[in-house]
């Protein structure tokens, strides 16, 4: 690489890499993938792109990863959640094939790091430059989801809007209860 700049493809396949859906309920985790699954698509598709769901089974033998590399092949990128798949993201990298994790370790490959506060305030002022001053809160209100809660109403606070609580609603249940 000469200090060219590689060009972004304008549309790609990635590859969403999570453990199967019992593992992920038998972790607790159903609602946070669901909500990383959300962002991961709508930023996709907000290029022209999309992410489609490989599962893979939480603890890889070396036959996995060989058979998930080759499946990657067919991708532009991989996601991953957390460092469970650390094994499969080094012989990605050794193969050149781009990946990020969220919440991984930054020694191993791109990693995002989750703030709660920041992307609540990002997501409301984004609605807020684009107009909008109407805003409902669909979440958890209490417990530890419920600091999106207050972080959102701050944020329509500090510019100048009451939050109007008849548009709050409190989505604690589990999603199978919708």
């Amino acid at each position: 690489d000469r200090g060219e700049q590689k060009q972004r493809p304008v549309s790609c396949r990635l590859a969403a890499v999570l453990p199967v859906q019992e593992d992920i309920a038998a972790a607790g985790n159903t609602t946070e993938v669901l909500q990383i699954l959300h962002g991961q698509a709508g930023g996709a598709s907000e290029c022209g792109s999309h992410v489609e769901i490989l599962s893979l089974p939480t603890t890889l033998n070396p036959g996995d990863i060989e058979s998930a590399v080759q499946t990657a092949e067919t991708y532009d990128g991989a996601l991953f959640v957390g460092m469970q798949y650390a094994p499969l993201m080094k012989e990605l990298s050794r193969c050149g094939k781009q990946w990020v994790t969220i919440a991984g370790d930054p020694v191993l490959g791109a990693t995002v790091w989750y703030d709660r506060e920041g992307a609540t305030r990002i997501s409301v002022g984004h609605l807020l430059e684009h107009g909008h001053r109407r805003i409902a809160y669909f979440g958890a209100m209490q417990g530890d989801g419920g600091a999106k809660y207050t972080y959102f109403c701050q944020t329509l606070h500090a510019h100048g809007i009451e939050h109007d609580t008849a548009r709050a609603f409190d989505c604690t249940k589990p999603y199978d209860d919708y």
